[in-house]
């Protein structure tokens, strides 16, 4: 699940909770298996949108699609040394898709990620407090798996 409001971001999966500021480049992640928490700036920069923390080789505009489930989007493919990732964006800034190949090998397909809800609205309103990591703000009908 990924939460945004201006420069704020928060990112859950079942094993990690991220917030960050993406203005500052500060942010704290909590292992949840571990319940230890610690700040890094390459992790705002993962937080922050279509970064992998590594240097980019190539990176190309490949269009726009209009007719998404959640409205148009821009589809863009970026490079490093490791990956080719293709994001569909949506002019808010949401990325709601996202597909990874390997890119030293056959281009072995990684990972292929897609929303299953999108809101305007934040589940709380203290959701990017170093605080409000110690809970899952994930609604409980996307839980599947996650460990909240």
């Amino acid at each position: 699940a990924e939460y945004h409001q201006g420069d704020r971001h928060r990112v859950e999966t079942p094993r990690d909770r991220i917030i960050a500021n993406c203005a500052t480049g500060e942010a704290q992640h909590l292992d949840v298996r571990t319940g230890e928490v610690s700040t890094s700036p390459s992790l705002a920069a993962a937080a922050c949108g279509v970064n992998a923390n590594r240097k980019l080789v190539a990176k190309e505009f490949l269009g726009r699609e209009t007719g998404g489930r959640y409205g148009p989007v821009s589809r863009i493919a970026v490079a490093d040394d490791g990956n080719l990732r293709t994001y569909d964006v949506l002019d808010d800034g949401a990325i709601i898709a996202a597909t990874i190949h390997d890119a030293n090998d056959d281009a072995t397909e990684r990972l292929t990620s897609a929303v299953l809800t999108y809101s305007h609205n934040l589940p709380e309103a203290d959701i990017f407090s170093t605080a409000s990591l110690s809970r899952s703000v994930v609604p409980d009908g996307c839980r599947s798996g996650h460990g909240g």
